[in-house]
Formats: structure tokens, sequence, C-alpha cells
């Protein structure tokens, strides 16, 4: 046993230069892999808001024109959708109906989706003025 021991002190005593050059490279590599984590994660969506408040496909339905007049579509509103919008980034905590036009201005990324006005409502915030039912 005594002999064990000398003989990794020996090892380390001689190697000592090496063994700490490898534990430092180590240890930069793991920092480096749990940084690239990290900012990985800043960009995808919690797990709330990904499952509980998805929005449906299209908010705005949309009706071809009859054949003589082009491959335009008139956009209607879907005023039925009792969904409700927010922006994350917002200080003013006011709510759109998605059919709002303030509503539509949000970037898709800040939008945080609630299931009723009630729910927006509970949560603190107000109806904005220009989103009338």
């Amino acid at each position: 046993m005594k002999t064990s021991i000398a003989n990794i002190v020996g090892f380390v005593k001689r190697h000592q230069d090496r063994l700490w050059r490898g534990f430092v490279l180590v240890l930069i590599a793991w920092s480096g892999f749990n940084v690239g984590i990290i900012s990985a994660r800043k960009g995808a969506i919690p797990a709330q808001e990904a499952t509980l408040f998805q929005p449906r496909t299209s908010i705005v339905s949309q009706t071809p024109m009859p054949v003589g007049q082009g491959s335009q579509t008139t956009v209607r509103l879907d005023k039925s959708d009792v969904r409700v919008v927010v922006s994350k980034g917002s200080s003013s905590k006011k709510y759109h109906y998605g059919w709002c036009s303030s509503g539509q201005r949000i970037k898709e990324l800040n939008r945080l989706w609630f299931p009723t006005a009630q729910a927006a409502e509970a949560a603190g915030y107000t109806l904005a003025g220009n989103c009338s039912e």
C-alpha cells in the first residue's frame, strides 16, 4: 500500500505541469460547452407558451375572389376568436384581440397568448382602447 501511494505521489510530482495544463484545458472546454447550451436556450420558446397558449394556424380567414379579378384574396377578420394577445416587452400592460389591428402588429416572437380576456385581466392586463369589441 505504501509503495502504491509513493508511486502516485512520485508520478504527480514528475508530471505536475502537464496535469495542471490538462485540468485547465478540461475546465475551459466544460465552460465553453455550458455557455453554448445557455446561448442556444435563449431562443427557445418557454414550455408554457409552446403548449398552453398555442395560437390557431390562422386567426384571419381568407376567401378567394372571383376568377375575373386576379389571384388576390380578401381578408375577413374572425371576431369569434376569444383569445387575446399581449406583447411580452410592453410596459403598458394592454391586451389586444387577435383580430385587432394593434394586436396584429405585435411581432410573432413577442406575442404571449391568453385563452380569454378574463385570464389576461387576472394577470394584470387591461383592454387596449382601440380594440373594443
